[in-house]
């Protein structure tokens, strides 16, 4: 369901301070469009004239006119994703301009088992911000070339879209959210949320637990008993709830009352997660859950359209 802008403010001929007042442009330009979302693979740290190089006091996410430039537009709504850089290897090796941004999601690099990415640029920002925010693969990630060809390269510029294009799908199951919430929800449900570091900061994001930690937000300011993620759901789903079940039978019905499914065991996570799977043969439309115990039931409508 996305629709896409391309605007390029980089000028490969010379490096000018001039490319971070392009970079804003360009963002008030996808502002004025109606953007949600702005990938940018693109760092300013040294330019052809050494005087007006960035100094990393300068990388306070408050001083450079694109890191500026960026956070204004997180404010307009905007979720800013940016690529970290490519500098980890180089005597510079800290993260560019503007993903030292206070409200840029800045993307670092890791290989396809997880492992940081040598040349991903590293934190943190000059006033202590955890930099970079998340990882994705940036190592061997496989793209499409400009030939229409498959290949796979190096750097941060191909982690950066990766996390855009999955935090677009994040927001489009939670259209209500705001841009910042969204970030949050990313952040919170990456490897290495509880210790973040300057390789990698928070960690890889786990998509499908964001969209599970936000419904344990929704369940916690509602009065529903339990509440069904992904819903409308494929092959499986989960089921969050604050209730203390005991020997939960869960039971899917069609929407003319005919049992199709019955479980009288369902596997829990340490965090209380029940998955309910084997559901690729139902056929795609509304169904209902009820759930019972000895003493309490409850019914959720369910919807499967794939």
């Amino acid at each position: 369901g996305a629709s896409y802008l391309l605007l390029r403010s980089e000028d490969t001929g010379s490096e000018y301070p001039v490319e971070e007042i392009n970079w804003a442009v360009a963002a008030e330009y996808a502002d004025s469009a109606g953007a949600d979302i702005i990938n940018s693979s693109l760092g300013y740290t040294t330019f052809n004239y050494p005087a007006l190089d960035h100094s990393y006091q300068d990388l306070d996410g408050n001083t450079a006119y694109a890191s500026r430039a960026a956070d204004i537009a997180a404010a307009k709504g905007i979720l800013v994703v940016n690529s970290a850089g490519n500098e980890g290897e180089s005597s510079w090796f800290r993260i560019g301009v503007p993903a030292d941004g206070d409200s840029v999601l800045a993307v670092g690099a890791v290989d396809q088992h997880g492992r940081y990415a040598g040349f991903s640029s590293k934190g943190p920002a000059f006033d202590g911000d955890v930099k970079p925010n998340v990882a994705a693969v940036g190592k061997d990630t496989w793209f499409v070339t400009y030939n229409e060809q498959i290949g796979a390269g190096n750097g941060t510029s191909f982690a950066a879209p990766l996390v855009a294009g999955a935090a677009a799908c994040l927001w489009q199951a939670f259209p209500e959210l705001t841009n910042m919430e969204i970030f949050d929800l990313i952040q919170k449900s990456s490897s290495q949320y509880v210790n973040p570091d300057s390789l990698m900061g928070y960690g890889i994001p786990d998509f499908g637990l964001a969209a599970i930690i936000q419904r344990q937000n929704e369940l916690k300011n509602s009065d529903a008993d339990a509440v069904v993620v992904p819903n409308p759901f494929g092959d499986h789903f989960f089921m969050v709830t604050d209730l203390k079940l005991q020997d939960p039978v869960f039971e899917i019905y069609d929407m003319n009352g005919r049992l199709v499914k019955r479980y009288s065991t369902v596997s829990k996570s340490p965090n209380g997660l029940y998955r309910v799977s084997g559901l690729h043969h139902l056929k795609q439309g509304l169904y209902l859950l009820r759930v019972s115990t000895s003493n309490t039931s409850f019914v959720i409508k369910l919807a499967k359209t794939f």
